[in-house]
């Protein structure tokens, strides 16, 4: 079967899934994958992103330009998609529209390419790996609500560790990962959801229910603005000015240095006056 005939085959023969509340992408996609049957996680992504199974991501994805193309424009354009849909939003504030138009480009297209490393993701000190995570008792409501679990973007974006909603720690997928599973459509089960960490009961929940917070607002600027620099630099400063300095902050970060996605975070007095000096200071590159 080509692939014209197979998305025709798509359309005639399965129902239009539509978004669930705060769904992303891969979970749509995910969810399409079931009705249709298919077996080759390859058959879907050809048949709804005309790529193979090798550019199936579920963080940020490429190829979506595509799915207007292959009668899928009813999920909404390419950008409200990338935009509501995906974790994109989030590293938008901090980056320049050069840097932003580039990348929408890149997402539109059919190679992902290095955008991880031009959006900073990789030099950053917290890594570019996203892996897939999901609350239980959201899971459970969703079941009860609409017939399936599916994976929740708020619960996707890089920092929330916690469900807002439950204030109960997410649980985070086997699946999706260079080790198991990259290349394949998933639903979140409790077969393949792990705890986070061993060290997970000595976690601060208000700390980490805060900063979860602190990242939804910033993916919600991402959808309608980027920060300019400057600014961000100003703002940083009279806050220092403001309070305690190091101190303060060092106090701050050291429940979140718990957990491995921070252990780049300042460990001492000396290392978070250095960090802080390179906030207030002028930059001279996005990250």
């Amino acid at each position: 079967m080509n692939v014209t005939s197979g998305q025709e085959w798509v359309r005639g023969q399965f129902p239009r899934l539509d978004w669930l509340p705060d769904e992303t992408l891969f979970s749509l996609c995910s969810r399409q994958h079931l009705v249709m049957g298919n077996l080759d996680p390859a058959t879907t992504s050809t048949a709804v992103l005309g790529l193979s199974e090798k550019f199936i991501k579920h963080d940020i994805p490429c190829g979506i330009a595509a799915l207007e193309q292959n009668g899928f424009h009813y999920w909404g354009s390419a950008e409200s998609i990338l935009l509501h849909h995906t974790i994109f939003s989030v590293f938008v504030p901090f980056q320049n529209k050069i840097k932003i138009e580039d990348a929408i480009i890149t997402i539109k297209g059919d190679r992902i390419d290095s955008l991880k490393y031009r959006l900073g993701l990789v030099s950053s000190g917290f890594g570019a790996e996203h892996p897939l995570k999901a609350c239980p008792y959201c899971m459970r409501e969703d079941v009860d609500a609409h017939g399936i679990a599916y994976w929740h973007l708020t619960h996707q974006y890089p920092g929330v560790l916690i469900c807002p909603r439950h204030q109960a720690w997410l649980m985070v997928s086997t699946k999706s990962r260079r080790w198991s599973g990259r290349f394949e459509w998933s639903l979140p089960t409790k077969d393949c959801l792990i705890q986070q960490a061993s060290s997970q009961k000595l976690w601060l929940r208000p700390a980490f229910l805060n900063l979860a917070n602190n990242v939804i607002d910033l993916a919600v600027i991402g959808r309608v603005m980027s920060l300019e620099s400057c600014t961000v630099a100003a703002t940083y400063r009279k806050a220092v000015l403001q309070g305690g300095r190091s101190a303060s902050l060092l106090d701050r970060i050291e429940p979140l240095r718990r957990f491995h996605l921070f252990e780049s975070l300042p460990e001492d007095e000396k290392s978070t006056e250095s960090f802080m000096n390179q906030l207030i200071r002028t930059p001279r590159r996005s990250i």
